[in-house]
């Protein structure tokens, strides 16, 4: 028996890879979440979150893109917030193989214009014009005005607070 729930056990931990994410995001946040949708409760989800005046949590993005670059499925969320504090959510999702789902989503933005979009794309460049820090953008997409919503920046980073570390 014991022979039985190893054998299982072991099966169960090797279809683990078979190209799910190696970061699960739970659901973008409903509407009537805005406000509660803080900094720490978006660090806590394992987003990058960008604050009006820094970046915190980008080991996120730097394990996500390095598992794009070698082949590896992964997702990551960017949070930003508005100036009155309304979060807007860039999430991708990359399936290991060839394709990168892009949702931007600014609906808890009362003060913009709000839309949920998604788009795939095939690739993310890194801007090699930029002298300091890094730009990445979407590439290779299917809807280009939808890609252009996605411009990621890192120049000013700030790691997880020890606090909010598993």
């Amino acid at each position: 028996m014991i022979k039985w729930l190893l054998a299982l056990s072991l099966f169960f931990t090797l279809a683990r890879c078979d190209g799910a994410p190696s970061q699960q995001l739970g659901p973008l946040p409903a509407f009537s979440e805005a406000l509660s949708y803080t900094v720490e409760k978006a660090l806590a989800n394992g987003d990058v979150v960008e604050p009006i005046d820094r970046l915190i949590g980008v080991e996120h993005w730097e394990r996500f893109y390095t598992n794009y670059r070698i082949g590896t499925p992964d997702q990551v969320r960017i949070t930003q917030y508005s100036l009155e504090g309304a979060p807007i959510f860039y999430e991708l999702v990359y399936n290991g193989k060839d394709t990168i789902t892009y949702t931007f989503d600014n609906t808890m933005d009362s003060f913009g214009s709000p839309q949920r979009i998604h788009t795939t794309c095939h690739s993310i460049i890194n801007d090699p014009n930029v002298n300091n820090g890094a730009v990445y953008r979407l590439s290779n997409c299917k809807d280009k005005q939808i890609s252009q919503t996605f411009q990621f920046k890192i120049d000013n980073v700030l790691p997880i607070p020890s606090s909010l570390r598993e």
